[in-house]
């Protein structure tokens, strides 16, 4: 039988708009340290919310796309691959190792990003379920589904203080193995890192320019001529501009 672990309520939510500024990928690695339960539910929170689109039942939560979790070090969730189920706020226990992860085809900033990172959101989906109805559409769908989670999740991390990247190389056939994925139409779709910043080193930011305010005049209410008040000047050849 699977352990069912759920998920402390973070109270406020973290506001996924005021992180965009702050939103930062580590290159380096992060710091070992464990990660509250109560961020790691906000984040899976955050990820699994409701969203307006085409497919169907999609206001309540993604349509076409689960999320498991990597548990590398979170305060009081035992190491280890879970499903998480957003109805009830709990994460279903996989009776799989997650060791086997590391020996993936991986890049090596993967490898060096997960031995200090606290847990790894995997948005996993069937890749042709949706093609007899949607047609080639289903891709992109699909995609753009799997990219909102991501990218919510990476957001509500930094609202946090915590920091994220998508590693996309995660998602493979070994990682597929240890989420218990093999035998069944599913597969990994992105691979998205979390944990703590490290206190130095780059991070690679996108720095968001800040608004501008700027006053608006009415316009004119009568045309003018814009070559009004023109003065022709001589160029150097001699000849004068024409208006």
């Amino acid at each position: 039988m699977q352990a069912t672990h759920p998920l402390p309520a973070l109270r406020p939510a973290p506001r996924l708009t005021g992180a965009v500024a702050r939103r930062a990928s580590p290159i380096a690695g992060y710091r070992p340290v464990p990660l509250p339960a109560g961020a790691l539910g906000a984040v899976l929170a955050a990820a699994c919310a409701g969203y307006p689109s085409d497919l169907p039942g999609t206001s309540a939560g993604p349509a076409a796309t689960a999320v498991c979790v990597l548990s590398l070090r979170v305060d009081g969730l035992p190491r280890g691959a879970y499903w998480y189920d957003p109805a009830g706020h709990t994460l279903h226990a996989s009776a799989t190792s997650i060791d086997a992860v590391t020996t993936g085809p991986l890049l090596p900033n993967t490898r060096v990003a997960l031995r200090g990172a606290a847990a790894v959101l995997i948005p996993v989906g069937d890749p042709v379920a949706g093609a007899p109805t949607f047609g080639d559409r289903w891709y992109r769908m699909q995609q753009m589904e799997t990219g909102l989670i991501t990218q919510r999740a990476a957001l509500a991390a930094a609202a946090l203080g915590l920091a994220a990247r998508i590693h996309s190389d995660g998602a493979n056939e070994t990682t597929d193995d240890v989420l218990g994925l093999a035998r069944t139409p599913l597969r990994s779709l992105s691979f998205l890192v979390m944990g703590t910043p490290p206190t130095g080193g780059p991070l690679v930011t996108r720095p968001i320019p800040a608004p501008v305010h700027e006053e608006v005049m009415d316009a004119p209410t009568t045309q003018r001529d814009p070559f009004d008040g023109f003065v022709p000047k001589e160029n150097t050849e001699g000849d004068a501009h024409v208006r």
